[in-house]
């Protein structure tokens, strides 16, 4: 299981090297522009952070 910060900067890495450029990098995340905003600003709950991490995962499977 990988860290939901560690997942974070290895999913924006990747963007930043062009496996993503044809989205926003809160789309690339699969975050909402909310959610973006809110982890941006570390008003995200922990919770939140977790469960997407764990959803994210999910998805890449």
């Amino acid at each position: 299981m990988t860290y939901p910060e560690e997942l974070i900067d290895d999913l924006i890495d990747e963007w930043q090297h062009g496996n993503g450029l044809s989205v926003s990098l809160p789309e690339f995340l699969g975050m909402t522009e909310d959610q973006y905003a809110r982890f941006v600003m570390c008003k995200m709950p922990v919770e939140e952070l977790a469960a997407w991490a764990a959803k994210r995962q999910e998805d890449a499977v």
